[in-house]
């Protein structure tokens, strides 16, 4: 199965799959990741920032990120679950969802985080942000405000159940506008 797609700044089309990462030059697929030293575990999740580094969510928990070569990253924090999904509220950080242990917000530069507080336990399967950040859960999607001071997001549940919702793609990642 394929989890997750994207695209990284040379082109080249990365896949996260049942059995690890391959990667797709336009004519031909290489398997045999073994740089990201992850090479039999699930990337579920994957996402480009604006700076162009590729992030890599493990269904284990495990995170990494590529430029033009892979690096394991340890946010100090325990995951030991499925990260689900990245938005990037700002140039110096990345939000990254995840399956039953809520929502941690990474230092880019660093690969430091910390747990964003009132969102442990948070089954979160995918986000969106924009003025808002949209969660998708077990109990259906949330939308939440999402301040940003001095480096910390603080989460504050607006809406709990929303009517429709309209998504469109955009380049690498999705940006949802909710509508009530």
């Amino acid at each position: 199965f394929v989890y997750t797609i994207n695209q990284d700044s040379r082109g080249y089309i990365w896949f996260g799959t049942g059995e690890g990462l391959c990667r797709f030059n336009g004519t031909e697929f290489l398997t045999d990741i073994r740089q990201d030293s992850l090479e039999r575990e699930v990337a579920g999740a994957s996402f480009r920032d604006k700076q162009g580094t590729l992030w890599f969510g493990y269904y284990s928990g495990n995170l990494a990120r590529y430029t033009t070569k892979f690096s394991l990253v340890d946010p100090g924090v325990e995951i030991k679950s499925a990260i689900t999904g990245f938005v990037q509220p700002n140039a110096n950080n990345l939000l990254v969802s995840t399956l039953g242990k809520g929502l941690i917000l990474v230092n880019r530069s660093t690969g430091r985080g910390e747990r964003i507080a009132g969102s442990e336990g948070l089954l979160c399967t995918s986000m969106c942000l924009g003025e808002y950040l949209l969660l998708g859960t077990p109990d259906g999607l949330s939308l939440y405000s999402v301040e940003l001071p001095s480096k910390k997001i603080s989460v504050q549940l607006v809406v709990v159940v929303l009517v429709v919702v309209s998504c469109a793609p955009a380049a690498a990642s999705a940006c949802c506008t909710p509508r009530l």
